[in-house]
């Protein structure tokens, strides 16, 4: 019944982020990220999307070490430096934000709250989605 429950929770955390919750009329950026940043970005990006895959499979079969890790290590990721020359000021507080919801992610799983980690990790999703949605191209 716990699974069920914790199941529901992600899917319903899903459905948040898929209908904009939390991050409803972002705006494009006017400027968009510089070249030689998308670049150094690329790769990170392109790893963040497997780790996110697994998270999505750690947080719904409650593999709590394992999604705690995960949201370590995105968390733990290299940063774009403040001040980055050409880089909007939303970009920082998209970075910032996405650390400060894998920590809260890694919290939760350390409690082993069930229903607060897949809370988290929807606010990790939204965080992801609102970044993209601006800086993506």
């Amino acid at each position: 019944m716990k699974r069920v429950m914790v199941a529901v929770a992600v899917c319903s955390a899903l459905a948040g982020w898929l209908g904009g919750l939390g991050y409803a009329g972002v705006a494009r950026a006017e400027q968009g990220l510089p070249e030689n940043v998308r670049k150094a970005l690329r790769p990170r990006m392109a790893g963040h999307g497997d780790e996110m895959e697994e998270l999505i499979w750690s947080v719904l079969l409650l593999e709590r070490k394992q999604t705690r890790l995960l949201a370590q290590g995105m968390g733990g990721a290299e940063r774009v430096a403040p001040g980055t020359a050409g880089v909007p000021q939303s970009f920082f507080r998209h970075q910032d934000n996405l650390l400060d919801q894998t920590r809260q992610l890694m919290r939760a799983a350390e409690r082993k709250e069930d229903l607060e980690v897949a809370r988290s990790f929807g606010r990790v999703m939204e965080t992801c989605v609102a970044c993209h949605s601006e800086f993506l191209e």
